[in-house]
């Protein structure tokens, strides 16, 4: 079982307050950006500081996290088809079973728990979008389903904010339909 790490409250407050952004966060304190976003929870839940101070600090592009009710996400079920593919192995295309903001169910594309893949997901072709880019481990993996094809639920670890804003399109677009 992994080691939980124990950060002071009054030390990421006083790093939060003095500007240093999510990804120096992450290194500084050794986390990933479920583990930044678990700690910001935390301090409001504690009230070391607020939600508000929190989602008006600055960020940069590169940031990965977001500050937003982390109740869990209603899973959406798409009603068209929509490829997805490793930017390293385009040919190798799978399908996207399910979404959410901070998962993904994807069948066709091998994989093995706890590992990271980047994805891309080409959306030009369905919709007037940009591909959407980002990195997920992989939490699960089922290949007794679906005509022997592969099964893997993936939690979104790293998105940029546009591509975060395109998911969300891609989304809105599926499920209205």
């Amino acid at each position: 079982m992994p080691v939980k790490k124990t950060i002071k409250a009054r030390d990421i407050v006083i790093d939060i307050r003095a500007g240093i952004n999510d990804a120096e966060l992450m290194d500084k304190y050794h986390l990933t950006a479920r583990g930044l976003q678990s700690a910001f929870n935390q301090l409001i839940e504690k009230k070391a500081i607020s939600s508000q101070e929190l989602s008006t600090r600055p960020t940069d592009d590169e940031d990965t996290v977001t500050i937003e009710d982390m109740r869990r996400l209603p899973r959406h079920y798409l009603s068209v088809s929509v490829p997805i593919y490793e930017p390293t192995r385009p040919q190798f295309q799978g399908e996207i079973r399910d979404l959410t903001e901070r998962g993904i169910g994807v069948t066709g594309i091998e994989s093995q728990v706890g590992e990271i893949k980047s994805f891309v997901i080409p959306c030009r072709k369905l919709i007037k979008l940009e591909n959407i880019w980002f990195e997920a481990e992989c939490l699960w993996v089922n290949s007794a389903i679906k005509d022997n094809h592969v099964v893997a639920g993936f939690q979104i670890t790293k998105i940029s904010k546009d591509c975060l804003v395109r998911l969300r399109q891609l989304i809105n677009y599926v499920i209205l339909r």
